[in-house]
């Protein structure tokens, strides 16, 4: 492993415990890993993927037991997931999002855990996968957060910045609604997929531990 490994796989883990604590849930039946609990607030999220396709009005009253998440809800899982967001490029200075990051970026992986967390829809083509969920910010206007991912070579990523709004009647195929529920489903096995830790060492102990290894390579050269 060269140096400038060794300095991404260090951006990585940094960026990776200043996340929020999510890990994959269950949402219906024991192991069906269909929903994310968040361990800071207790709360569970329905996969997006499970509500995509209804209209933001239907979405709530399709599973039992759920309800719409608040915007503070969202804007608050949104804010903890995404707090690195660089808004670029003309359509990232009027509607702002982050778009086009590179598949070496840390905005890239952070998608695609995002993903990997809520599931995903598959586009026109089999590589575009999109995990959006609506919500309804203030004064009631429907809008949208989430993550694209343009196969190995790009993706998108939408917080609480995004500006466009939507209809609550709007049959969007591609796009969930963010649904949550307090945790009542016991899932003694987790599967889980830890974004953060909070007992976990701070980026400058993990820099601190890295550093000596780094310099060992430096000499070597």
């Amino acid at each position: 492993m060269n140096l400038h490994k060794l300095l991404f796989l260090y951006l990585i883990l940094s960026s990776s415990f200043a996340q929020a604590s999510l890990v994959q849930w269950d949402a219906f039946t024991v192991d069906d890993n269909k929903a994310v609990k968040d361990e800071s607030s207790g709360l569970v999220w329905l996969d997006l993927n499970v509500s995509a396709g209804l209209t933001y009005n239907q979405a709530a009253t399709s599973f039992d037991g759920w309800e719409y998440a608040t915007h503070t809800m969202v804007e608050g899982l949104l804010d903890g997931y995404f707090t690195d967001l660089i808004f670029t490029g003309p359509l990232g200075e009027l509607y702002q999002y982050e778009q086009e990051c590179a598949n070496t970026s840390l905005c890239y992986q952070s998608a695609k855990l995002w993903q990997t967390l809520f599931g995903s829809v598959t586009g026109n083509q089999t590589y575009q996968k999109y995990s959006y969920g609506f919500y309804a910010g203030v004064n009631n206007i429907i809008r949208m957060g989430g993550a694209y991912v343009n196969g190995t070579g790009s993706a998108n990523r939408y917080g609480t910045d995004f500006s466009s709004s939507y209809s609550s009647n709007l049959i969007a195929p591609l796009y969930g609604t963010f649904l949550v529920k307090s945790d009542s489903i016991v899932k003694p096995t987790l599967y889980s997929l830890s974004v953060n830790n909070v007992s976990a060492p701070s980026s400058i102990t993990l820099f601190c531990l890295v550093l000596p290894f780094l310099f060992i390579r430096l000499n070597k050269r």
